[in-house]
């Protein structure tokens, strides 16, 4: 795992298909919800059909609790639970989301 900051706030990524992705606790986390995961997993229920599978998925991850399925979000993914969110934060993370993600446009870009 990789740490990213937003709002002086450590944020934990993880790897997956070579991008960054979030799992719920720490994009609900980065949101500013009190309940890290159960905000983000019912932003997601509610518009499910809003994503792709390039967007978020289910994946299997070492916790505290043991391995167990955990949702995880692309920056695609994460842009939009903060387009659905309503939190003080949400506009200013949804910049940061889009500062990362053109970080990692460029940056593979200029590597093909």
């Amino acid at each position: 795992m990789t740490t990213l900051t937003f709002q002086n706030k450590p944020i934990l990524v993880t790897h997956y298909q070579n991008q960054i992705w979030f799992t719920v606790f720490e994009l609900g986390k980065a949101l500013g919800y009190s309940d890290h995961s159960r905000n983000v997993k019912s932003i997601y229920e509610r518009h499910a059909d809003e994503f792709t599978p390039n967007m978020t998925a289910l994946i299997n991850m070492q916790t505290n609790g043991g391995m167990q399925k955990v949702r995880i979000f692309s920056l695609r993914g994460a842009h939009l639970i903060g387009m659905l969110s309503h939190t003080k934060v949400a506009k200013e993370f949804r910049k940061w989301v889009l500062d990362i993600l053109d970080q990692e446009v460029n940056g593979k870009s200029t590597k093909t």
